[in-house]
């Protein structure tokens, strides 16, 4: 990290999860942990809230946005297929949200990353379709990181 240098700011989209009964705004610590320290890049959360914020207003101030990944998944309705029996949680604030940062951030020539239901979000917002069955299918890979403490134990180095 260069403290004597002005450092470019990497938004990552926030989630809306429930901490003990309380709407919480959270972002999986592995993913920051990595994209600020290889990106050398200060880290500013973005709230999933539409109703309160624009997303233009957030794509002026940042230099490039991360799109994680996360439990919840994207409303199929996004990218045209109406379904009942869609496979949730959904997230219908980052949903929103993200759409129009992409938006923004693509206007604006800035970068956006993504990984895992951030490289959905993308796809959809290029005029992608989803594939639904793809943690069912046999011949394909799971695609789902491991829950926090599985993936505790099996990394056999620290992150600084």
């Amino acid at each position: 990290m260069h403290s004597d240098q002005q450092r470019p700011v990497l938004g990552v989209i926030s989630c809306n999860r429930d901490v003990e009964g309380q709407a919480a705004q959270a972002v999986m610590t592995r993913y920051l942990v990595s994209a600020l320290t290889y990106a050398d890049a200060a880290g500013l959360l973005v709230p999933a809230m539409p109703g309160l914020m624009h997303a233009k207003e957030v794509a002026t101030r940042l230099d490039g946005l991360l799109l994680t990944g996360t439990p919840s998944n994207l409303d199929p309705k996004r990218y045209g297929v109406l379904v009942d029996d869609a496979p949730g949680p959904f997230d219908p604030d980052r949903d929103e949200m993200t759409a129009c940062l992409i938006e923004a951030m693509l206007e604006a020539g800035k970068p956006v990353f993504g990984i895992c239901r951030g490289f959905q979000e993308l796809n959809v917002a290029f005029g992608g379709t989803l594939r639904r069955d793809m943690a069912e299918h046999p011949e394909l890979i799971a695609h789902h990181a491991p829950d926090e403490k599985a993936s505790a134990n099996s990394l056999s180095t620290s992150i600084p």
